[in-house]
């Protein structure tokens, strides 16, 4: 069974409501410059309360579907700021069984294993929860601290994918990095 809120050592992972759009809003604003240089540019109206409020209510509904879900990390009794957040987005069934990993933690909180922790339990969770076969993140070549994380965690390199991702209006190279559930090998 797919839960909403997991606990690891130091964090809660939780699913969020609407309710929480100030809290994303928060997260997104205080990261803005610090994010930038690995994501695509934000649609006009990104950082407001409604635009958080409209995502927030698309992801609950793709999470109730199975298509996605996206945990925000807190540090254990703490909701009034999240850290980050991890997601598995496209969720495939069928013959392929797979989904993406996507991830961000807060600058302050870089450094410290949260994100390392939260992996290590979204990756269970989409192997015995969600009974996927493959996870697969993309990560640019020069983001040397996420490539060490995800090998840390024995993902694999399946090659480069030459202009994949635009990010800040230059399309990116990134790297195809892998890991498959070995119970269903």
């Amino acid at each position: 069974m797919i839960k909403r809120v997991y606990e690891t050592e130091r964090l809660e992972l939780r699913v969020l409501t609407p309710e929480f759009a100030s809290v994303v809003l928060e997260f997104y604003k205080k990261n803005e410059r610090f994010l930038m240089p690995w994501e695509s540019q934000k649609p006009q109206g990104f950082y407001t309360d409604s635009f958080q409020t409209k995502m927030l209510e698309l992801e609950e509904d793709a999470f109730l579907k199975g298509h996605m879900v996206r945990y925000w990390l807190f540090l254990k009794n703490n909701l009034s700021y999240a850290i980050g957040s991890v997601s598995l987005t496209n969720i495939t069934r069928g013959a392929f069984q797979s989904c993406y990993l996507g991830y961000k933690l807060d600058e302050n909180w870089t450094g410290k294993g949260y994100m390392t922790e939260a992996l290590t339990l979204v990756t269970e969770i989409a192997f015995k929860a969600y009974g996927l076969h493959r996870i697969e993140a993309t990560v640019m070549p020069r983001n040397i601290k996420s490539l060490a994380l995800l090998k840390r965690l024995d993902f694999r390199n399946e090659g480069l994918s030459k202009s994949y991702l635009k990010i800040n209006d230059v399309w990116e190279d990134h790297y195809r990095m892998v890991k498959l559930n070995e119970n269903m090998l």
